[in-house]
């Protein structure tokens, strides 16, 4: 997707898309850090009882 989307740009114009792109995964891999925490914090033994 990222080719396709660099295709027929200039190296300036490449700069901008992959500094956004880094931004957008930056942003993605901070949201899924803190899902992650917040999983790690649930109180799974009562919300998933042994029966």
């Amino acid at each position: 997707m990222i080719n396709d989307l660099c295709a027929d740009k200039n190296q300036t114009e490449i700069n901008e898309l992959l500094n956004f792109f880094a931004t957008s995964c930056n942003y993605e891999i901070l949201q899924w850090k803190y899902m992650y925490h917040s999983m790690t914090t649930w109180p799974l033994d009562e919300i998933f009882v042994e029966r």
